[in-house]
């Protein structure tokens, strides 16, 4: 079970220069993939966004790839001169509000990247391909982790859930076989105050109650909600994307949920409904958060 958030990031020296990529995924309903790259490198972005979705099915990445070091040698390598005295005239200024004597150094402008640029974008080769490829597997694989990771803590969290609501449902077992007596038994009681003396035929009277008992019967739907527990907890235990199954799962279980707190005429059977209900709400929220 992963989560549907992380962060991973990686770190080479490629070719064409230091290459660092940031890897963001967030929730989404489906795959999303954002990413932004340098110019130069916008021939790879088709091939970088096969990488993500083959490692990632569900949820909004945000792809960041950045040259910190351009390699002069790749060709094309410029300087913007306007920006050079932009930032000069700016760092001057800083220098004067601050009243600081120290000199301007060369180094003071490796720190703005924006003065840096290639004219020639940076053609898609096998080797340059197979070493983005290397590099992409290894900030998927950190991203990855820590998706796992928070998936893993989601889960301990679920299964957790699920053991109370097994429980409260154990509990509520035994009270589930007398319901359709109970209610047989109110209702005709019910029936004599109304005749207040009158007369009816015991067996027509008997054979309606019975009817009207057994639609109260909650066991089927006892039934059907443990076995919905069972798929949760062999669901949650594979490993594959497993988001959206575990959802479908949870909407039957509210559904069952609801049946047994409008058949019921239990009311100690009612609050124990409406605190599992209140778990499996947990449960659809934790969720949410899981690809």
């Amino acid at each position: 079970m992963r989560s549907m958030t992380g962060y991973g990031t990686a770190k080479s020296i490629l070719p064409v220069g230091e290459v660092e990529i940031e890897l963001k995924t967030l929730n989404s309903k489906n795959l999303d993939v954002n990413l932004r790259l340098p110019q130069q490198l916008s021939a790879f972005e088709m091939p970088i966004r096969e990488w993500i979705r083959s490692a990632v099915s569900r949820g909004k990445v945000n792809c960041t790839i950045n040259i910190n070091r351009i390699n002069p040698d790749q060709g094309g390598g410029k300087v913007d001169e306007n920006m050079i005295r932009h930032y000069h005239s700016v760092l001057t200024t800083i220098k004067n509000v601050i009243g600081s004597t120290e000199s301007l150094k060369i180094d003071h402008f490796f720190n703005f990247k924006d003065i840096f640029y290639q004219e020639n974008h940076i053609e898609e080769d096998e080797t340059l391909t197979q070493q983005f490829e290397k590099l992409f597997k290894e900030g998927i694989t950190a991203l990855n982790l820590s998706r796992e990771n928070e998936g893993e803590n989601l889960k301990k969290d679920c299964l957790n859930r699920i053991g109370m609501v097994r429980k409260t449902l154990t509990e509520i077992e035994p009270m589930v076989l007398q319901n359709p007596q109970l209610e047989f038994n109110r209702q005709k009681e019910r029936i004599k105050n109304l005749l207040d003396g009158g007369t009816i035929d015991d067996n027509r009277m008997t054979q309606e109650l019975a009817i009207l008992a057994d639609r109260v019967d909650v066991t089927e739907e006892v039934i059907r909600f443990k076995s919905h527990l069972d798929l949760f907890v062999q669901t949650a235990n594979k490993n594959e994307p497993v988001g959206k199954k575990i959802n479908f799962i949870l909407q039957e279980m509210h559904r069952e949920l609801n049946t047994m707190g409008v058949k019921t005429s239990i009311v100690e059977i009612s609050h124990k409904v409406v605190s599992m209900k209140e778990e499996v709400e947990k449960l659809r929220e934790q969720i949410q958060n899981i690809e």
